[in-house]
């Protein structure tokens, strides 16, 4: 990639934990503290103190982007995400490795980051704007479009500490969004404003693309992700696990959310273990995306340890809201299963998924006699896209997509 945004060589963070201020008992404690302390911060930079316990938060990192592209950065929490956002940003420096980028860059990482609690709406604009590099004229252009967009008309002249989290985090990404950059680094905060501006937000992303700027985003909304960018980078552990185009990317976080339940031991005290769930569609598994009017298979995969009888299996859909929208019992239409020694094969058929556009998990569950066996949070993500796109899961009208009309009668 000859032309590029943002270029990261070797990037490698590393934290020291347990490094807790000393305390001092007495005044004599304190002189002694003063003069190990140079001898102890050299045995730390030489790595001569084993007492330390080291956390690679990313270890060997490579990657380059080119002007105008949105990259979605996925991974579990603890991925690495944020750090890499803030070696991004300056925020915080690289152990090991070097950054590259071109240009002016813009982070929004936290919310209200470069507020003043006591300033208005109006003053923090003029602050939090010349904190990103914006000059007084570029404000005075924007200033109009910035309240505009955040909505925050009405409360423009009252002190932002009376401000809500949300009404704090619409007018910090609309002052990031207007600023003339070349890179926005966006982190999870917006999953703090409302659905409308959510979306609101991602339509702003692209434009702000479209106008050849460089996107960084990081969210654990999926469907967003999946509908906003068109490459995706996956952490795991600091380390990158791909970087390739979106869908192929999705495909190895779902792999790596399902690794962390297929290792479960199997012994008499858990004689039964969920080892993978899958999503099939027209037979194949689907990690990407079904239709709202196709048909769906959950394929369960249960090892046993023994023979048993009157096993119940229950699976539940949620939203990305962790709301449950639906929960299929095994009961209530096939009774209890017989499981025999060693591995068992379950089918749910699912004629018609009348979901709104967006991503849902499966929750998965085995009991026996009331007991419960095995379970698996989050055991398979999917992602719902109807034949009219809708962003995220962000229907006003609710997550179910039924087709109605109405009718008048004349009496």
């Amino acid at each position: 990639m000859n032309d590029f945004s943002i270029k990261v060589e070797s990037l490698s963070k590393e934290y020291i934990l347990g490094g807790a201020e000393p305390h001092f008992d007495s005044f004599r404690d304190m002189l002694m503290n003063m003069f190990k302390s140079p001898l102890n911060k050299y045995r730390v930079l030489q790595g001569q103190d084993k007492s330390l316990k080291r956390f690679n938060a990313l270890d060997d990192i490579n990657f380059e982007i080119a002007p105008g592209e949105i990259v979605g950065v996925i991974g579990h929490n603890g991925a690495g995400k944020s750090t890499l956002l803030k070696i991004l940003s300056s925020i915080t420096t690289p152990t090991k490795g070097q950054v590259k980028i071109k240009g002016r860059v813009a982070s929004l990482l936290e919310v209200g980051t470069g507020f003043h609690p006591e300033l208005t709406g109006r003053e923090n604009i003029y602050l939090n704007g010349s904190i990103l590099g914006m000059k007084l004229s570029e404000i005075k252009k924007y200033f109009d479009e910035i309240v505009e967009f955040a909505g925050v008309e009405r409360f423009l002249d009252t002190p932002v500490k009376r401000y809500s989290s949300g009404m704090y985090v619409r007018l910090a990404f609309s002052v990031a969004a207007h600023l003339d950059t070349d890179v926005l680094l966006v982190d999870e905060v917006l999953s703090v404003g409302d659905q409308k501006f959510q979306a609101k937000c991602l339509g702003k992303l692209e434009d702000v693309s479209a106008d050849g700027r460089t996107v960084i985003f990081i969210s654990h909304n999926l469907s967003a992700v999946s509908t906003l960018c068109s490459r995706g980078i996956v952490l795991e552990q600091g380390r990158l696990l791909t970087d390739s185009n979106i869908t192929d990317a999705l495909s190895v976080y779902q792999e790596s959310s399902n690794s962390a339940y297929q290792n479960k031991p199997l012994n008499e005290s858990h004689p039964v273990v969920i080892k993978s769930v899958d999503v099939l569609a027209d037979s194949h598994p689907s990690e990407k995306f079904l239709h709202s009017d196709s048909s769906a298979l959950i394929d369960i995969n249960i090892q046993s340890v023994k023979d048993l009888n009157d096993c119940l299996i229950e699976v539940g859909i949620y939203d990305q809201h962790n709301q449950r929208l639906v929960l299929l019992k095994s009961e209530q239409s096939n009774g209890g299963f017989s499981f025999h020694e060693g591995s068992n094969n379950i089918k749910v058929q699912i004629d018609k998924l009348p979901f709104v556009s967006g991503q849902y998990y499966l929750n998965v569950a085995v009991l026996r006699n009331k007991e419960l066996l095995d379970v698996v949070e989050r055991a398979h993500n999917f992602f719902i896209k109807n034949s009219e796109l809708v962003i995220s899961n962000l229907h006003e009208n609710g997550p179910v997509s039924l087709e109605y009309s109405w009718h008048k009668k004349s009496i």
